[in-house]
This record gives C-alpha cells, sequence and structure tokens, in this order.
C-alpha cells in the first residue's frame, strides 16, 4: 500500500506533536524555565533580542519608520544595518506585550524557530519522497543538529523552516 501523495492535517499535527515534544525533551532545562534561563550573555543574542524589541515597539507607534532604529544616530534606516528579524518580532508583539519580558519572549521565538524548522523539513521531505518516516527523521534531523545548539544565542539560525517550506512549493 502506498502513502497518498498529499499531506493531510491528520499528519500534520501529529508530526506538528512529535517535534513539539522534541523541542522541549531536546532544549531542556531551557523549555521548562524559559522567562529565567538564557543566552542573552552573547553581544549577538543581546542584538537579536534588541532588533525584535525594535521591532515590537515601532510596527505599533510608527510602523512607516521601522528601519529608523535608535542607533546610529544621525544616520537613517540604521535597522538595515544588522539582521531586522521582521517576522519574529511581529510574532513577538503579543507575548510581549502580555508579559512585558524579553526573555521569555526570545526564549518562546527561539523555541519556536526550533519547532518550525522541524515542521518545515518535515512537509518538504514528506513532499519529496511520501515517506512519513524518513520525513520526522528529517525534520529531527534539521532542526535539532548540534551546530544549532552551537549557534542558540543567533536566533535567526533557529528560523530556517520556511526555506524548506519555499523549496517544497
Amino acid at each position: 500500500m502506498t502513502e497518498p501523495s498529499h499531506l493531510e492535517w491528520k499528519e500534520l499535527v501529529d508530526a506538528s506533536l512529535v517535534y513539539i515534544l522534541a523541542t522541549i525533551v531536546l532544549s531542556y532545562p531551557l523549555a521548562f524555565q524559559p522567562s529565567s534561563l538564557s543566552r542573552l550573555d552573547n553581544a549577538d543574542a543581546q542584538l537579536n533580542a534588541w532588533a525584535i524589541s525594535w521591532v515590537c515597539h515601532q510596527v505599533i507607534e510608527n510602523p512607516w519608520a521601522l528601519f529608523d532604529a535608535n542607533t546610529f544616530y544621525p544616520l537613517p534606516n540604521t535597522l538595515a544595518f544588522s539582521e531586522h528579524l521582521f517576522l519574529p518580532g511581529l510574532l513577538a508583539i503579543p507575548i510581549l506585550w502580555l508579559s512585558n519580558d524579553l526573555v521569555l519572549t526570545f526564549n518562546l521565538l527561539l523555541l519556536f524557530g526550533m519547532f518550525i524548522s522541524a515542521l518545515g523539513m518535515y512537509i518538504l521531505v514528506r513532499t519529496l519522497t511520501r515517506h512519513r518516516g524518513a520525513a520526522l527523521l528529517c525534520g529531527i534531523f534539521f532542526s535539532f543538529a548540534a551546530f544549532r545548539f552551537v549557534r542558540l544565542p543567533h536566533l535567526q539560525m533557529q528560523w530556517y523552516g520556511f526555506l524548506p517550506l519555499a523549496l517544497a512549493c
């Protein structure tokens, strides 16, 4: 019996549950204490946290001046000097608004990036091979490889889930 070539919702829910569990287990202890543990001891992580908070602030206050960040005054468009992290910043708005905790927000985005990378690779491999087992393993290997954990302070290194989705399309 061959497996269907299209993805069904139940299959995506099952894969999502596996990757949520993998994210929790493989990011231990971060997933259990996201408001108190962090890798914000790294200057790159601090820059990423600042960029996320700036996007949250500016999208609400003055979205037309999003790239006119409060650095390197009087130069214009200084947010473009580095990663702007626009999508994570948009997703952070409700978390930061409800919690007012940048460490918690950063860590939840980090964990979500791990999850979405695994799910994106699952969709790509499942689309190409039609094999659920291979797709599950590839999602785990792609999202939870050792080089990703070495780069844990770099939020953008965890947000590769949209690359496999683009290739799947």
